[in-house]
């Protein structure tokens, strides 16, 4: 072993992938080796991109856009996603404060790394999208967590505001939130962004599943404000337009702020490949038909999870407003049921600890699998739970797989 250098950001980034990633990356290794495991643990839709997109990326490759570009992004993508945004918010939003960027958290790590310093802190309340410690971790920024003890872990600002110290530099929310699904109403945005203002801090908005909503419409910060001041808000095609694999995103800040991100980005990535960003103005123009399609099935996936759960004696979940998850509650600690549920039943799911404290007796459902292969995961963690016995999956009757 030599002793070559190793840094701290390194060292402190192996902490978080702890147990709770643990049973995740041995499904995946049991799955590659021919096991018949369902995986209900991560997000990545079934559906396939639509055609239009796909169609429009191959003409941009053969019309030659494989070149740099701008590290803020193409002009034409900038002026769509503005647009859009102006539609959405009634408010005017210019194409200089857009930054297209690497994924929606390349563009949360550009943003903090312009806003903090190595040291300071971002509070964000927690249940917390399990990406933030690594994201802030990678830029050396602390991230303070704020236990939610509302029902469905709704958001307290009260709570958020008295955690500020004289290191913090922003609240970072997630509306809807992964895990819990909740949306943050527009008055508490509108209350954190003015209170925000106040402190002379940031107040960044995480609304990656806006358009994957339920019951409650989302109601973006950008709309919830009259003042951008300290607004940066954070998208992408990922989830909406099952793009998880294109790795585009975007965020809208006030200019100075985006000018900023892009003299970082020309240090990370310089910027999204020209035929990406071209396929992903196709999208944003295109109808909103297949985003509506993947909405509806969401909804049964998850009204198919919930009833199937609360059916079960020591098991229970709430219907998400929003989101693409779904948690689930019991009277085991989140890590030992999601590696029982791997080992017994062959079902990948994700732990609630990943999240915070306050979710360690939870474990997360995604509902992006194929409906069939909920149906499947459903059948066997009954079938489980109601025995309390291993499942010989092979042995798993096929009509009770396709029940």
């Amino acid at each position: 072993m030599t002793n070559l250098p190793r840094s701290n950001i390194a060292t402190a980034l192996g902490q978080p992938v702890g147990r709770a990633w643990e049973a995740y990356f041995d499904a995946l290794e049991r799955k590659a080796n021919g096991e018949d495991i369902v995986l209900l643990s991560i997000g990545d839709p079934s559906f396939t991109t639509p055609t239009q997109v796909t169609d429009a990326l191959v003409g941009a490759l053969r019309n030659g856009r494989t070149h740099y570009g701008p590290p803020s992004g193409e002009m034409p993508l900038r002026k769509c996603i503005a647009s859009m945004e102006s539609r959405n918010t009634n408010h005017t939003i210019s194409p200089e404060n857009v930054s297209v960027t690497l994924r929606a958290t390349g563009g949360l790590f550009s943003a903090i790394s312009c806003i903090a310093n190595p040291g300071e802190n971002i509070i964000v309340p927690e249940p917390t999208y399990t990406s933030y410690v690594l994201t802030l971790g990678s830029a050396n920024i602390d991230m303070v967590q704020v236990p939610q003890d509302g029902p469905e872990f709704s958001v307290d600002p009260d709570s958020l505001l008295a955690a500020v110290d004289n290191r913090t530099r922003a609240i970072l929310i997630n509306t809807p939130c992964n895990p819990t699904g909740h949306v943050v109403p527009a008055h508490v945005l509108e209350y954190l962004a003015r209170e925000c203002l106040k402190r002379d801090l940031w107040i960044i908005s995480d609304e990656v599943y806006s358009l994957l909503y339920f019951d409650v419409p989302h109601m973006s910060l950008l709309r919830s404000t009259d003042c951008y001041d300290n607004i940066v808000v954070i998208d992408s095609l990922s989830k909406s337009h099952a793009m998880c694999g294109w790795r585009v995103g975007w965020t809208i800040t006030p200019e100075h702020l985006a000018q900023d991100m892009s003299r970082h980005m020309c240090g990370i990535n310089f910027g999204v490949s020209q035929f990406i960003q071209d396929a992903a103005e196709q999208a944003l123009r295109s109808s909103d038909r297949d985003t509506l399609a993947m909405r509806r099935e969401y909804r049964r996936r998850r009204d198919l999870i919930v009833e199937r759960i609360n059916g079960l004696d020591g098991l229970s979940c709430r219907a998400p407003e929003a989101g693409i998850f779904v948690m689930i509650h019991s009277d085991m600690h989140g890590d030992d049921l999601a590696q029982r549920l791997l080992n017994e039943c062959a079902v990948s799911v994700f732990p609630g600890s990943a999240f915070g404290e306050s979710c360690r007796d939870y474990v997360r459902l995604s509902l992006t699998p194929a409906k069939e292969d909920i149906e499947r995961a459903c059948d066997r963690i009954e079938h489980w739970w109601r025995s309390d016995a291993p499942i010989a999956v092979d042995s798993l009757p096929l009509e009770a797989a396709r029940a």
